[in-house]
């Protein structure tokens, strides 16, 4: 049986905020588009529906895939927390995942699908390691090459 852990969480907003990452309104308007996506999907693909359906609600499947990114606990924690097991848990992350890249505006090869989105920017760049000026020897082997 799993449990209601985003029931739980609205009740406090800061708190929500700090575990999930997004503001509830934000998390809402994320909520109903990966909704839309996936009855999008149920349409493409009708064969799919069948099989046992899931006791977990929509938002705590996405609640767990924010948490794992967000705070990259083990598909064991998420799995006592939501009170489900380890390999669902690791299903959902990955399928809820897909369903938000889907979801959002954005598109592959640096292009977007929303006009208002301009650039993303994402700041991936190599910092050099500060080495001590004096009693460098137990840190430093004599090689002056920069490996960039």
């Amino acid at each position: 049986m799993s449990k209601e852990v985003y029931q739980e969480l609205i009740k406090d907003e800061k708190a929500f905020m700090r575990i999930s990452g997004l503001k509830r309104v934000l998390f809402e308007d994320l909520y109903i588009l990966v909704a839309e996506r996936m009855e999008q999907r149920k349409e493409e693909h009708p064969m799919r529906k069948r099989g046992r359906k899931t006791e977990m609600s929509l938002e705590d499947k996405l609640l767990l895939m924010l948490i794992y990114y967000r705070e990259y606990h083990t598909c064991l924690s998420l799995s006592k927390t939501f009170g489900i097991s380890e390999a669902y848990a690791s299903k959902l992350i990955h399928r809820m995942g897909r369903l938000v890249a889907e979801a959002l505006p954005l598109g592959g090869k640096g292009t977007t699908h929303h006009a208002d989105i301009k650039a993303v920017l994402i700041d991936a760049s190599e910092q050099p390691i500060e080495r001590p000026q004096r009693k460098q020897r137990a840190y430093y082997s004599g090689k002056k090459n920069s490996y960039r």
